[in-house]
């Protein structure tokens, strides 16, 4: 062993290169995985900060922000089911965001049942948030979202898809990777993503 040993020592400089790049490629599988599951772990916050166990989607979705809307039968079908206790509606779908200046945003607006126990609602809404929310075109946004958004905090207006909406509560730690998180009600969801 010692002699194997020595003659490694006494070749380092041939081997150095080559310990040196299966080291920086496993940092970089490492880097990687990281970077893989940071992606999935945000585009998942709609899903992962409610109490829902099972969501059900239209038929091949590909990821969570790329779903179709589904019949409202099949909540009373799930309901029929004797393991499910409980479903509701959610709604959750792209729309444009028209800025106070002229521009526009790509959003995802997500609409949910504001009541107590509600399976859809986001852990970051607080009673006081759901109070505001319950009134007509009244929207929650993350605070990173401001400069994006081009609105400036709580009482602003804007547009979503030409229909106005009152930012009414900021939350933290809902920042999205490609379009700004947009947390209304069931009703104010469906009038922005022209669902009525």
């Amino acid at each position: 062993m010692s002699y194997a040993l020595d003659t490694l020592w006494h070749d380092r400089q041939r081997y150095a290169p080559g310990v040196l790049a299966v080291g920086f490629s496993a940092l970089l599988i490492a880097m990687q995985s990281g970077l893989l599951l940071g992606l999935f772990s945000i585009t998942s916050i709609p899903v992962d900060c409610t109490d829902a166990d099972l969501w059900i989607g239209s038929p091949e979705v590909l990821s969570v922000d790329t779903g179709r809307p589904i019949p409202d039968n099949y909540i009373l079908h799930a309901l029929n089911m004797p393991e499910v206790q409980s479903a509701e509606l959610y709604m959750q779908g792209f729309a444009y965001w028209n800025r106070p200046d002229g521009g526009f945003v790509l959003c995802m607006v997500i609409g949910s049942r504001l009541g107590d126990g509600s399976l859809g609602l986001i852990d970051a809404l607080t009673p006081e948030l759901r109070a505001r929310l319950t009134e007509p075109g009244s929207v929650v946004i993350d605070e990173s979202e401001l400069g994006n958004l081009g609105v400036k905090g709580i009482d602003d207006f804007a547009e979503i898809n030409l229909r106005r909406v009152r930012v009414v509560g900021l939350v933290k730690g809902k920042k999205s990777l490609a379009a700004p998180y947009i947390f209304c009600s069931i009703e104010t969801a469906r009038q922005n993503l022209r669902m009525e």
